[in-house]
């Protein structure tokens, strides 16, 4: 599949959607897709309570002797080092805070599970909600191993009591049927990719194709360099927008 999208990018005319194939591919076309069989409603109102004003830096790999030093990013371009967190550019954003529940309405569509249906769609008869949050839960499980390595070549072994226990609710939604999953503006450009190895040399092919990525490329650190940190206490302590999925029968 990512050659596929390789050889579309690499054509004389660049498509404005050239993984829109590989969507079809993966679950399939319109009428068929398998993402059909469940929705979800908007969830009940949240007091105001539950949310805070955040502080958020981003931090970047900056190249030292053979290895990479942790640096904060200040706007609109350049860095600074490490210990000096406060001289960097800083984002406030409001979220809601740990542990907040949202309620709402969860749908699956029986009509797909009878089996004239599915041999239609052309869906295996072992589909359902569990083979969708499985999977969920191993693109977790590598995105947070490659935050882990992210936080040990930047040295921010403070982020390490925040990954071990996104990892163990990792581990307890998976015995339960449940699914972790890191979504909003806060988790940055490594949880709205379907790829994770971007070391990947037709996956760096294709990016080097669009502009807004070159620059990045251009330094052969590694891609992307740089994530969205909250700050507790003026301090770096967690990564923003894991959160938890459980459906109640």
């Amino acid at each position: 599949m990512l050659q596929d999208v390789l050889g579309r990018v690499k054509s004389e005319r660049l498509p404005r959607r050239p993984a829109e194939s590989i969507e079809d591919q993966a679950l399939g076309p319109a009428g068929s897709n398998r993402m059909r069989l469940v929705g979800a409603g908007d969830s009940a109102p949240v007091g105001n309570s539950q949310f805070k004003v955040y502080l958020l830096r981003t931090s970047t790999l900056m190249p030292r002797g053979g290895s990479f030093a942790l640096g904060w990013k200040q706007s609109p371009r350049g860095s600074v080092d490490g210990a000096r967190p406060d001289d960097s550019t800083a984002v406030f954003a409001e979220m809601a805070n740990p542990g907040t529940m949202f309620e709402g309405d969860w749908n699956e569509k029986a009509f797909f599970l009878r089996p004239e249906v599915r041999r239609s769609v052309r869906w295996p008869e072992s589909f359902s909600r569990a083979k969708i949050f499985e999977s969920v839960n191993v693109y977790a499980a590598g995105l947070l191993a490659l935050q882990r390595n992210y936080a040990d070549m930047a040295g921010m072994g403070l982020l390490d009591k925040n990954l071990d226990e996104l990892e163990q609710r990792l581990a307890a939604a998976r015995e339960r049927g449940a699914c972790l999953l890191c979504m909003g503006w806060g988790g940055g450009l490594s949880a709205k990719i379907s790829w994770l190895d971007t070391t990947n040399s037709d996956y760096r092919q294709i990016l080097e194709q669009f502009q807004i990525y070159n620059r990045a490329l251009a330094t052969n650190l590694p891609f992307p360099k740089t994530r969205r940190v909250v700050f507790l206490n003026n301090r770096p302590a967690t990564l923003p927008g894991w959160v938890e999925l459980a459906i109640e029968e």
